[in-house]
């Protein structure tokens, strides 16, 4: 998984594309189907965190503490961010999207630019 999201070239995911990178995670490990399409370059916190809620219990459950494949879902005041955790190789990473580019980092790296840090699982359907 990391070498497939590491291998992508720049501009593979627009800007602010990180929907986008959680939603491929998603479908091509998970399997699954018919996920919302969300890229929205002027989006705010506010706006994300209500998308998020919309999807809890339907399309995502939150989680307590990360799992191989959660979405990670950050927020710093009016900046707003996510990225897929990925358990391959401990420490844990966090594959997310920096302009154009595709960046993996720990997660105590990710989580040091942001106040509020959540985790989101894919809901399987019934």
């Amino acid at each position: 998984m990391i070498d497939y999201y590491r291998d992508l070239p720049i501009g593979h995911f627009p800007i602010d594309g990180c929907y986008l990178l959680v939603r491929d995670a998603w479908m091509r490990y998970l399997n699954a189907e018919n996920l919302p399409e969300y890229a929205s370059f002027i989006s705010t916190a506010e706006q994300n965190n209500a998308v998020v809620k919309k999807h809890v219990g339907v399309l995502v459950t939150q989680i307590q503490q990360p799992e191989h494949l959660c979405a990670v879902v950050a927020e710093n005041g009016s900046r707003w961010h996510c990225g897929i955790y990925c358990a391959d190789q401990m420490p844990g990473l966090v594959i997310h999207t920096v302009d154009k580019r595709i960046k993996i980092e720990t997660l105590t790296q990710f989580k040091q630019r942001f106040i509020t840090v959540e985790y989101y699982k894919y809901a399987e359907p019934d």
